[in-house]
């Protein structure tokens, strides 16, 4: 794979999202009905307390665990509602986000995840992460999703590595985990690692070889 030499747009640094507190104006009744239009797809309920509580856009869930840590945009990913996701997005809603708790993870890394583990409907959502990309979102957050994820559900599309790699993300960085005994490694070297696993076309968009083994196979396909 041609290595991208042009020059892309500085991605924003990630703004990690703020739990909602009464001080900030909203109540945690109102942070629930928020959370549950989300659930139930009803967007006039989810205009209502954002018209009346701009600044719920990019608080995050409390009453139960599907929705702590995440903000509004997180939690129409999670419930795979692009439509409603790409409505947030048009009201401002931050593309940078990242979890202030839990696995931490951000938004883009959570849409790479969630499009990997939905194969039927995983065309939609490759607009949606250019967009991510567009607004600010650092393809290298999503890069070793992308890779972990590659084969989740039978899906073994290439699209969204191709995608990340190709808008600038970085495989000689550290994937972004929060566990205090993380990699030390390069998402280039944990596919290597772990090439057993890959097939030659991805091992290929990060210059890897694939083992004797494997290039046997290949060839005898």
């Amino acid at each position: 794979m041609k290595k991208t030499t042009g020059k892309r747009p500085a991605a924003k640094k990630g703004s990690v999202a703020k739990k909602a507190t009464r001080k900030r104006g909203i109540s945690k009744a109102n942070v629930k009905r928020l959370f549950v239009a989300i659930e139930e797809d009803d967007p006039e309920t989810l205009g209502d307390v954002l018209d009346a509580h701009p600044e719920a856009l990019e608080t995050v869930g409390e009453h139960n665990r599907l929705v702590r840590d995440k903000t509004p945009l997180m939690y129409a990913l999670q419930n795979r509602n692009l439509p409603l996701a790409g409505h947030l997005l048009d009201r401002g809603a931050d593309a940078t986000a990242i979890m202030p708790g839990g696995p931490m993870s951000c938004v883009l890394s959570l849409a790479v995840k969630f499009a990997y583990s939905d194969p039927d409907l995983f065309p939609n959502w490759i607009p949606f992460v250019e967009r991510l990309l567009d607004e600010g979102a650092d393809p290298t957050d999503g890069l070793w999703t992308s890779v972990a994820r590659h084969g989740d559900n039978g899906n073994t599309r290439l699209d969204l590595i191709r995608l990340l790699l190709d808008r600038g993300g970085n495989p000689d960085r550290r994937p972004n985990l929060v566990s205090p005994t993380a990699t030390q490694s390069t998402i280039r070297t944990l596919v290597k690692i772990n090439r057993a696993k890959h097939p030659p076309e991805l091992l290929a968009m990060f210059d890897i070889e694939p083992d004797d083994e494997m290039a046997s196979d290949a060839e005898n396909e």
